[in-house]
């Protein structure tokens, strides 16, 4: 309990608060679980101590020794969020994030991971491997479920990227099918319309001559939320089965 409320001081900017707690939690327990978190997050929140990465860096080292990985993939993606302009640097750092052991249930920081190094390969024009493929994949389905809105825009985003360099129409349908259901459920249809659109201009004019009966369930669903939204009269087009 300490250690969330810590957190959620450190994240309202009320830093004195946050130390405070942080201290409560190591004088219980320094060694346990939540005391290597608190120690770091009093590392963390020196900004002015010139040694603060070298400290980091031997936390991180001690949390993944101890089998605290919670707090040791915390820190990984401290150190990658202040490490500017080196892509290779930032993928050192969360590669032990990603590359976790199967009993590691620490799904919400490997996503986090998984989001970061993902868009580094595609600001950088480069085509995801096949595992890092499986790897978004998985953080979509988990992020789909946990309903955490901006980290879900952030792996939808990389997906639709990597589908339409390949030009994989069905995937790019499928992942609109199932964004869309998630973003209409939330009320923000304005931003199912932004990729309704990007879709209209890649598949409208394959799809505008077939029977609804004849098109695939996704490009079927594409085909009924284009007609209600407003778009283009040729987009709007409908034979009936």
């Amino acid at each position: 309990m300490l250690i969330d409320l810590a957190f959620c001081y450190e994240s309202l900017d009320e830093p004195d608060q946050a130390k405070k707690l942080a201290k409560e939690i190591v004088e219980i327990d320094r060694h346990s679980n939540a005391g290597l978190q608190a120690r770091t997050t009093l590392i963390e929140l020196e900004h002015d101590d010139p040694k603060r990465t070298e400290k980091l860096i031997k936390m991180e080292k001690l949390c993944r020794n101890q089998g605290a990985n919670v707090a040791a993939n915390n820190i990984a993606l401290t150190r990658a969020r202040e490490t500017e302009g080196n892509p290779d640097e930032v993928r050192r750092i969360l590669s032990p994030v990603v590359k976790a052991s199967r009993d590691n249930t620490d799904y919400y920081n490997r996503t986090r991971a998984t989001l970061k190094l993902a868009e580094l390969s595609l600001n950088a024009g480069e085509k995801l491997s096949e595992s890092d493929l499986v790897y978004l994949i998985n953080a979509y389905h988990f992020l789909f479920n946990e309903r955490l809105p901006s980290l879900f825009d952030r792996c939808h985003d990389s997906l639709w990227t990597t589908f339409e360099r390949a030009a994989d129409i069905q995937n790019l349908l499928t992942l609109f099918r199932h964004s869309s259901l998630y973003w209409r459920l939330r009320g923000r249809d304005s931003k199912e319309m932004v990729y309704l659109k990007h879709l209209s201009a890649l598949v409208e004019n394959s799809i505008a001559d077939k029977r609804l009966s004849s098109l695939s369930r996704e490009a079927a669903y594409y085909r009924v939320r284009a007609s209600g939204q407003s778009l283009p009269p040729s987009s709007q087009k409908t034979i009936a089965p």
